[in-house]
């Protein structure tokens, strides 16, 4: 990096420093058991969700679905495919166990926080940036305590700027007050490492 020193390290939240894909798993496996017990193909259902869920993400971070238009179609949208009526009541629980599980019990990866606190006994401030709906967010934050390990937490429906737009990075920056001669992102998503000189 030229010799410069290392201010700022921004990180996302699930998929960098929440296990999000192991989370996920085991929301879907506490979904499954309920299906079963309904006489719902599960294995379908799950395969549904796999297929929907990122497609629908991405329309909710661009602000062309409402989060709960997201939370909705999920998990409606699998149950039709297999030919279940998504009735409301139904998918309504099928969200809060769902949202029980990945908000409440997330897997932190175990280097998660030596490498936090390594960072902060360096000096270098950290936060943490996230396009997930704020209440989830908010949830997972507080349960696992990874609000409290960084300096800064930015989440895009809080802030009206989202991965991968420079706002949503720049934003951060101007909250940090580090000088700016380099500062760096790194995600696990090519699309989405930024630079910003």
């Amino acid at each position: 990096m030229g010799g410069l020193t290392l201010k700022l390290a921004i990180f996302d939240l699930d998929d960098t420093l929440i296990d999000f894909a192991t989370t996920r798993e085991s929301a879907y496996r506490c979904q499954s058991e309920h299906l079963d017990r309904a006489g719902i193909d599960s294995a379908a259902f799950v395969q549904g969700c796999a297929r929907v869920d990122r497609p629908l993400f991405a329309q909710f971070e661009q602000g062309q679905m409402t989060r709960d238009e997201y939370r909705l179609r999920r998990f409606a949208d699998p149950l039709a495919a297999i030919g279940v009526t998504p009735e409301r009541e139904l998918v309504a629980h099928l969200n809060k166990i769902f949202m029980d599980c990945v908000n409440d019990r997330p897997a932190v990866f175990e280097d998660v926080q030596p490498v936090l606190a390594r960072l902060r006994t360096l000096g270098v401030h950290t936060a943490i940036l996230t396009n997930g709906p704020s209440d989830g967010q908010r949830r997972k934050l507080k349960a696992t305590g990874l609000g409290d390990s960084v300096d800064h937490v930015a989440i895009g429906e809080e802030t009206g700027f989202s991965k991968p737009s420079p706002r949503a990075f720049q934003m951060v920056l101007d909250r940090s007050r580090s000088p700016r001669p380099m500062r760096s992102w790194w995600g696990i998503r090519p699309s989405w490492t930024t630079t910003l000189r």
